[in-house]
């Protein structure tokens, strides 16, 4: 978590203060009532396409592993949703597109590049699985929300739910 947030101000100081760019041009800025609105449909969407996804791979959540999650204290969990909802967001959507987009000048490569290095970081070390697939679904799905938005709030927005779901309200059900 706390890596993460380094990451991020790391990646602040680069865009904010090297380059002198304003927050508008990394899609941090108001969120209105369009934008919670396109983050709780891309949730909804995206749950939706992970519950189908995973019957087409066979990736079946233990119970074991359910309640693996669920002996983690509620406040790591809620750290958690809240540090990747935020942060990957941030590093993901926001500086990779942009940056990318400014070196190659084409904004769907960016987002290409962008959602395939948000996969794989997914995956455990030295073991790329099927079980891929899930975030690599909402990878595109975040992607697609910060190309058709523009806003990070809304994107970061979207991914805490859908944290939330894998992390807090699943493992209770289980619990």
């Amino acid at each position: 978590v706390g890596l993460k947030w380094l990451v991020v101000a790391g990646l602040c100081v680069i865009v904010f203060r090297a380059q002198g760019r304003p927050l508008s041009e990394i899609g941090i800025g108001g969120v209105r009532w369009c934008d919670v609105l396109a983050a709780v449909g891309g949730a909804i969407v995206g749950i939706v396409l992970c519950a189908v996804v995973s019957r087409i791979v066979a990736i079946e959540p233990s119970a074991d592993d359910l309640q693996e999650i669920a002996a983690v204290p509620l406040s790591i969990r809620a750290a958690l949703v809240l540090t990747a909802g935020a942060c990957e967001e941030f590093i993901y959507r926001g500086f990779a597109i942009e940056e990318l987009t400014l070196l190659k000048s084409k904004r769907g490569f960016s987002a290409v590049v962008s959602w395939v290095v948000f996969t794989v970081s997914h995956a455990l070390p030295g073991k790329l699985s099927p079980a891929l697939f899930i975030p690599g679904t909402l990878g595109a799905l975040l992607t697609v929300l910060y190309l058709w938005r523009r806003n990070l709030g809304s994107c970061a927005l979207m991914h805490a739910i859908v944290d939330a779901g894998f992390l807090v309200i699943l493992p209770a059900m289980v619990k």
